[in-house]
């Protein structure tokens, strides 16, 4: 019984992984081909541009300025993705915290039977409870630096 079961998901997840892989291979494709065009118009687009500025002002001040452009879009692309690549950091912090805390919690909770058992454990609750608090201060007190 076992056998057939294993038989039949083993074959699923075979005929699934094929079809996975035809479709990456399909995006990976069609990516390739969009991104080669997009390239061949930005081309374009900048030879129209620099043959509007060299009849405006002299060929080697209308290369400055589309050089000039492209450096001033690709800092503020770059500005934009350091700001969220921090926001995300931060973001990550704040919930690898939130669930350091819940976990924390999660073994205080799973102890206090244990202590209830033993008085010298329970008569030791409030010792623990200050070193607990202690441990966690130092290490707000060191992030804040």
């Amino acid at each position: 019984m076992l056998k057939i079961l294993a038989q039949l998901i083993s074959g699923l997840l075979g005929d699934e992984l094929q079809s996975t892989a035809d479709r990456a291979k399909t995006s990976a494709i069609c990516g390739v081909l969009v991104a080669l065009l997009v390239f061949i118009g930005a081309i374009f687009v900048l030879i129209a541009a620099f043959l509007g500025l060299s009849q405006l002002v002299s060929p080697a001040i209308a290369a400055l300025i589309l050089a000039g452009s492209a450096f001033l879009i690709a800092l503020i692309i770059y500005v934009g993705w350091r700001a969220s690549a921090q926001k995300k950091k931060l973001q990550q912090q704040q919930q690898l915290k939130a669930k350091q805390q819940a976990l924390m919690a999660s073994a205080a909770v799973a102890v206090v039977p244990s202590l209830f058992k033993k008085p010298v454990l329970f008569a030791a609750l409030p010792l623990l409870t200050v070193a607990l608090i202690a441990l966690n201060t130092k290490k707000k007190n060191d992030n804040s630096k």
